[in-house]
């Protein structure tokens, strides 16, 4: 048993260092990044010969608007049936979310909201809409496309430094990388050692 808890930890160590010295290490695994702004700008895409139509959900007050807007200029073609703002700490928002949605019937639903929020509501609520074949979170990439969050400069995008970036433009944000670094490898580590 502690043979194989010092083969993970090494395991673990040895990969941190093979991302950090060799970045490229990584490439062989996961060849592109997408992030919700090339999601949305891909999915958005497949309205434009009317075949399929698209929803946008979330963000803070007038974003889902601006990003409809924004969208709609860029791709004059593009389905674009609705769009709805807020956020799901308001009461009773989840069921006007649904309601808003099922009253356009569209095939594809981008989503706002924040994650896990997102995710979460997703899940809980793809059910009760049964136009939508297509649901997908973007989080913050509502906030870019109506311009009411600065994006990263495209060098720290193309490093993978975008995170520090929002790091800074956002202090409240660092509980939550925090946790998506840390805690997250603890956790992995943690779990490994629990299966041998």
């Amino acid at each position: 048993v502690r043979y194989y808890k010092l083969a993970i930890l090494w395991q673990a160590f040895y990969s941190l260092l093979a991302i950090i010295f060799y970045p490229r290490f990584l490439k062989t695994e996961i060849p592109q990044r997408i992030t919700g702004s090339l999601l949305i700008d891909k999915m958005v895409r497949l309205t434009k010969g009317g075949d399929h139509s698209m929803y946008i959900l979330g963000g803070g007050k007038g974003v889902a608007t601006a990003v409809k807007s924004e969208l709609e200029k860029r791709y004059p073609q593009a389905l674009i049936v609705g769009s709805r703002g807020g956020r799901l700490a308001k009461e009773g928002m989840k069921e006007k979310f649904c309601e808003a949605v099922n009253k356009v019937s569209p095939d594809i639903l981008i989503v706002g909201l924040g994650a896990p929020q997102q995710e979460e509501w997703i899940f809980s609520n793809m059910d009760k809409m049964p136009s939508v074949k297509i649901a997908v979170g973007v989080g913050g990439a509502l906030d870019f496309l109506a311009k009411s969050r600065k994006r990263a400069p495209k060098w720290m995008r193309e490093k993978g430094l975008e995170w520090l970036f929002r790091l800074f433009s956002e202090p409240k944000r660092l509980p939550r990388i925090k946790n998506a670094t840390f805690k997250f490898i603890k956790l992995v580590v943690k779990t490994k050692m629990v299966d041998w």
